[in-house]
């Protein structure tokens, strides 16, 4: 194996922690925007805080010589690296952007009395993506045990894709089941949302 392998392998999550905001802020920015943000997300922010966990010297890093407050961090497939990353980006970003206009408040900036729903997506689309994701998962989940040398890291790699499996397919029942019951709570008619379920699946 080549010695710089893993290092490639672990460049790719930066897209995820970059798609995250791209996904909560698309209709509210502009190209310029999103070059700006990409720029420095995927240049600057988001390098600093591998380096800061996943290298060897990195000084949040459980296998550096001397780990933060004796223990360090261990990040196995990018729960915290990734997604905080994106997430709290994400976060900053709505509070520099505001609300969407016309859904919960006006454009003179009076609240609504009640927020307009989204407008309609293609689901059949919807659908491929949430798979496409959820087959990637199983290359990048188990793939971060970075090597399959013998029996322990094929048990972890196996570990890991039943462990993407079930939590991807509970998510999926319990948002649709809990979707089915609050609708049916607050409307008196319940209803099966297939994008419900599918964010549920993602999440």
């Amino acid at each position: 194996m080549c010695e710089c392998s893993p290092s490639l392998y672990l460049v790719h999550p930066h897209s995820q922690s970059h798609e995250l905001i791209t996904a909560s802020h698309t209709p509210t920015r502009t190209r310029s925007a999103y070059l700006c943000y990409s720029t420095m997300l995927t240049g600057f922010v988001y390098p600093v805080v591998v380096h800061m966990v996943w290298s060897g010297k990195g000084y949040l890093s459980a296998f550096s010589s001397d780990p933060y407050l004796g223990v360090g961090m261990i990040d196995f497939a990018g729960s915290g690296v990734v997604h905080m990353t994106g997430g709290l980006s994400a976060l900053i970003a709505a509070i520099v952007l505001g609300p969407r206009l016309d859904r919960f408040y006006d454009r003179q900036g009076v609240a609504l009395d009640k927020p307009k729903e989204m407008g309609n997506h293609n689901v059949s689309l919807q659908v491929l993506g949430t798979f496409i994701l959820w087959v990637g998962w199983y290359g990048f989940n188990p793939g971060s045990t970075l090597l399959m040398q013998n029996g322990d890291n094929a048990a972890v790699a196996a570990l890991c894709t039943a462990t993407t499996t079930i939590s991807a397919a509970s998510g999926c029942i319990s948002a649709l089941f809990f979707n089915y019951y609050f609708t049916k709570r607050a409307e008196g008619i319940g209803v099966f949302d297939l994008s419900c379920a599918m964010n549920g699946c993602l999440r």
